[in-house]
Formats: structure tokens, C-alpha cells, sequence
């Protein structure tokens, strides 16, 4: 289902009074997030202070570190969290423009936003927090199709729109709908760069390339499981086969033509309508999510994991698995400078905010040598690992029997580490994604009773890891 139904629905309720297509969308309840994430409700859009229309269509998090939302209406809001409890305590009107926003990028300080038919950009240069008084609030492109939808800029400034078809399995009489378009970086010489899509949402860069990437809304009327909606690497030139091919079929007589058109890396469900789309560039999250898109599904009520992999001959592999359910209706997805994700649920006029916990499981404690004699010297090397968010932690590491602490052997590199009688004591705060060591060194005096006796546990508690203490022996 793409989004025109946004339009024609609130045309609607205006005429009608109220009475309006209906949407039967997933049922929603509390968003669930894999183990070691949490999830908060960042902003709640429901309270009329918000205005007319007020459900979030688009989310970009801004070089401030605002989230930036964008409401049916057309008014866009600055979001902020100033006391680190992932919920919004602070917002500021920073425009009002036309109605029906679909799509948000930043470039530099500016917030480039798509509308139907156009591009505007907004920025704030009196430096009061808005750019409803700036001269630079201006139109950017226009005549584009009203059915406009995400937009990207690559590394060199150049601007990728997509738009879908205003309908379902027809030639356009626009040649631009279904496709991405991309121009220079003042907006001009608008270039067709792929074609064959019926409605690619939104538009996101794997980190660190100028590889484009856009989910696809699918067909609607050839059944309840067909055809899936897809994932697709854009490439310039390529045909994604719609309105005639799909991925396992085609319209008959198409078939050849079919041969041609570039294949999705990767389906959804069908029918479950991929809309907004983020890459996480690995910052606080675990190793295995660095590099993956998240993609809301909006009819599915749930957002998407896309593990992408360049496949060493400039092409990609995918996969896709569910990530975080029990939404009403997500429309986007954005990615923070911290590694947060923000989700923008639609029908619950809400934007959720998700992050990975502190998971310090993998830290370890090392002995060398691992027999000693009397008079060697036994160097224990402890490490702090955090994976996903960092921590406050303190750890506490008894002497092993029949050993003398060698004076001011104890080294961290990071925190504080101190020797306190029989104690070595270690604390501090370990960085996101970051391992942090320590060691010290004891004179043995006698001979080690059992081998067991320099496994002596040490004890590491992270202040918000809700797994531990954790228990470290050495190696």
C-alpha cells in the first residue's frame, strides 16, 4: 500500500466532516526490542498542542543532536532529550511548511525536506533554534511529481529523490514516477537514475560509499502473497522490473524482458509496505548490527534488520529478519551521532527511541605465567569489554594465595586502578564498543599450593549492565 492514501485520506475527513477511507493497519501494542536493547516512547505527538494532523511522517536527527520530526501537517519539530533519559524534555517549532512531508535529509546545517512536487530547504541562520524568520527557507526544486517521496545526498553533495506511482500496475504518464532522480548539488540538471520501482520509500548510503539503497513497495492486486516487497541496491541505469516483473514472477508475455531487470537483494512479507529507512554506522551497538539498514514496515507494524554485505565484487548480499515489533504503524526510522534509533510510529503518534545495553559478558582476566615457581613474577592482565553501550563499572581482584603485590605494578588505561591490602580495585567507565586494560604483577613466594590457587575469581559489576556481576577467572 503506498502513500497516497495519506493524501486522499485526510481530503476526506476536511470535505467529508470526518468521514474517511479506512486503514486497517497491525495492531499495535508495547514495541518489542531484541535482548540486550531497550526501548522508550521519546515523544508523544497526541496532545493538541502539536496542532491539526499531527501523526509523524519523517525523522532526521540533526547536527545538534535534535531529532527533527515532521507531522502531517507540514510542521516540523526539534526534539530534545537534556537529561539522558532517551525521552524528550524540550521542543521547538523549527518550521511550518506545506502539508504532507515525506522525506528529510540534512546537508551541513541545512534540513532538506520533499513535499508534494518539491524539495524546500530550512535552515537556521540567525541561530535562534528555528528557521521560521530565516531568507534561506526556501523552495528548491520544483515540478517534481507530486508523488515525491525519500531523498539522499551522496558524498560529493549530489541529491537522490524517489517517487512512486500513483498507481498500481500501469505505464505513469510521468515517466518519474517509479523512479529515483538525481541532481546536481544546487538542485539543478535532474537526471533519471533508476527506473522500475513502484514505490521506494525512502533512500539510504551504506556507510562510507556512494552505494544507494531503497526498499519497494510491491504490487497490490495479485493476491494476498505476492508479490514481496523488496530491498534494493540502486545502481544508475538499471530497471527494477515493475510494473511487469517481481521476484519468482512476471505478467505474461514479459517474461524476456524480466531477464533484464535488475533482481532485490533481499524480500519482505508481502504487502507489508517498507517505508523509512536508516543505516547504523556501528556506533554503540554490537559488531553484528554495524553496517545494517532498518527499515519500517508499515503495514507489518514492525521494523526490519537488513544485514548487508559487500560481496568484494562491488556487489552485495542481504538478509532480513524482524528487529522490533508491536508498532501501530511505522512510517521512519533515523539513526543518531550516539548510535540511538529512532523510530516514528504513525497511527500512534509517537516516536520510540532504541538502544543497545551495556553488555560487558565478554571482559576476561588473563594469568602468565601459567605454572609459576617461587620468586617468579605473575602478571594478571584484566580486560573491560562493552559491547553495544559503555558502562560505569568496578571490579575487584583478591591476590592469590602465597603471592606479594609488587608495589605500584598496577596500570589501567582507562579509569582508576588502586591496591588496597589483599584487594586489587579497579573502576571507572568504559566507552561504547570499547575494551579498556589493566594488570598488575605479584611476587610468588612459595610454591602455588594447586594450579587453581592463581584462578582466583575476580568480580566485575557494570552500573547498568543488568546481567551482571560477572565472574572472571583467569586464562
Amino acid at each position: 500500500m503506498i502513500r497516497r492514501w495519506l493524501i486522499a485520506t485526510c481530503a476526506a475527513v476536511i470535505m467529508l466532516g470526518g468521514v474517511g477511507t479506512v486503514l486497517t493497519v497491525a495492531q499495535g501494542g508495547s514495541p518489542q526490542v531484541p535482548d540486550h536493547f531497550h526501548i522508550t516512547e521519546y515523544a508523544d505527538l497526541s496532545p493538541s498542542t502539536y496542532g491539526s494532523y499531527r501523526n509523524p511522517t519523517a525523522l532526521a536527527v540533526g547536527p545538534d543532536g535534535r531529532v527533527y520530526v515532521a507531522l502531517l501537517s507540514g510542521r516540523i519539530y526539534a526534539f530534545e532529550d537534556t537529561d539522558g533519559d532517551d525521552r524528550q524534555d524540550t521542543h521547538q517549532l523549527f518550521g511550518s511548511e506545506p502539508a504532507f512531508p515525506a522525506g528529510m535529509a540534512w546537508r551541513g546545517q541545512a534540513l532538506y525536506v520533499t513535499f508534494p512536487g518539491q524539495v524546500r530547504v530550512l535552515e537556521d541562520l540567525d541561530s535562534d533554534g528555528d528557521a521560521m524568520d530565516d531568507p534561506e527557507t526556501e523552495l528548491f526544486i520544483s515540478g517534481l511529481p507530486e508523488t515525491v517521496e525519500g531523498l539522499a545526498f551522496d558524498p560529493d553533495g549530489y541529491l537522490y529523490v524517489s517517487t512512486y506511482a500513483d498507481c498500481d500496475a500501469c505505464e505513469p504518464d510521468d515517466v518519474r514516477q517509479g523512479t529515483v532522480l538525481r541532481f546536481n548539488p544546487d538542485g539543478s540538471g535532474e537526471m533519471l537514475y533508476a527506473r522500475g520501482l513502484h514505490a521506494p520509500h525512502d533512500l539510504g548510503f551504506y556507510p562510507g560509499t556512494d552505494d544507494l539503497f531503497a526498499p519497494d513497495d510491491g504490487r497490490d492486486d495479485l493476491g494476498a502473497d505476492a508479490p514481496p516487497d523488496e530491498w534494493n541496491f540502486i545502481q544508475q541505469g538499471r530497471s527494477y522490473g515493475w510494473p511487469h516483473c517481481w521476484e519468482g514472477g512476471s505478467d505474461p508475455g514479459w517474461e524476456v524482458f524480466c531477464t533484464w531487470s535488475a533482481d532485490p537483494l533481499v524480500t519482505f512479507p508481502a504487502h507489508s509496505s517498507p517505508a523509512g529507512l536508516a543505516f547504523h554506522d556501528g556506533t554503540a551497538i554490537p559488531a553484528a548490527y554495524a553496517g545494517n539498514g532498518f527499515v519500517a514496515l508499515r503495514d507489518l507494524g514492525e521494523v526490519y534488520r537488513v544485514v548487508v554485505t559487500p560481496d568484494g565484487m562491488g556487489g552485495y548480499t542481504a538478509t532480513a529478519e524482524p528487529f522490533a515489533t508491536g508498532f501501530e504503524e511505522p512510517r521512519d526510522v533515523a539513526v543518531g551521532a550516539d548510535g540511538a534509533i529512532y523510530v516514528a510510529d504513525y497511527a500512534a503518534r509517537k516516536v520510540y527511541c532504541i538502544r543497545a545495553l551495556p553488555d560487558l559478558s565478554g571482559s576476561s582476566k588473563r594469568a602468565e605465567p601459567f605454572t609459576p615457581e617461587p620468586g617468579d613474577r605473575l602478571t594478571y592482565t584484566l580486560n573491560v569489554v562493552a559491547v553495544g553501550q559503555g558502562s560505569p563499572f568496578t571490579l575487584t581482584d583478591p591476590l592469590p594465595l602465597s603471592t606479594t603485590y609488587v608495589a605500584d605494578s598496577a596500570w589501567a588505561s582507562g579509569g582508576t586502578i588502586t591496591q588496597v591490602g589483599s584487594m586489587i580495585r579497579w573502576w571507572g567507565v568504559v566507552s561504547p564498543n570499547t575494551t579498556l586494560t589493566a594488570t598488575f604483577v605479584v611476587q610468588v613466594d612459595a610454591a602455588i599450593p594447586t594450579p587453581a590457587a592463581i584462578l582466583n575469581t575476580a568480580t566485575l559489576t557494570g552500573e547498568e549492565d543488568a546481567e551482571s556481576p560477572y565472574t572472571l577467572r583467569a586464562l
